[in-house]
């Protein structure tokens, strides 16, 4: 089914991505290069789907809650889960402050992420949406008491 084609990309995607984040992660980036990472991440692996009807399908599948989907990611790592564990550890280091619990802040860094993805048009500036983005979150958090 449709579902099972968009469960299958998802996998690919967060297998790739989440190697690449723990790759990212190895030298204890800063959370600015961290975050920037990711965006650039994202967006090269969401712009492997060259079909923008199919990529559009991909990314409503990623905004929906994981109860909702009738078929889980099974044994792939999830984005999510690996972007948790090094904003904890950058959080750790004193790379920023929040009031926030690092699971807020991934699901407000992702949610974020995908907007930007579902709604800026690849050749019209989505890299630096995103990392304007990256730069808004960081200074608040680095601001934040």
């Amino acid at each position: 089914t449709k579902d099972h084609v968009m469960l299958e990309l998802a996998r690919r995607i967060n297998r790739r991505g989440a190697r690449r984040l723990a790759l990212i992660a190895v030298g204890e980036p800063e959370l600015l290069e961290y975050l920037t990472g990711l965006v650039d991440l994202l967006i090269d692996e969401f712009g492997r789907v060259s079909d923008a009807g199919l990529n559009s399908e991909l990314l409503a599948l990623y905004v929906r809650r994981p109860s909702d989907l009738g078929e889980p990611l099974k044994d792939a790592p999830v984005i999510n889960d690996e972007l948790i564990g090094h904003l904890q550890s950058i959080r750790d280091r004193g790379g920023f402050r929040s009031t926030m619990s690092t699971e807020q802040l991934g699901v407000l860094v992702v949610a974020s992420l995908f907007g930007i993805l579902a709604r800026v048009p690849r050749d019209s500036g989505v890299r630096e949406a995103g990392h304007s983005l990256v730069e808004l979150l960081v200074k608040g958090l680095q601001a934040e008491d």
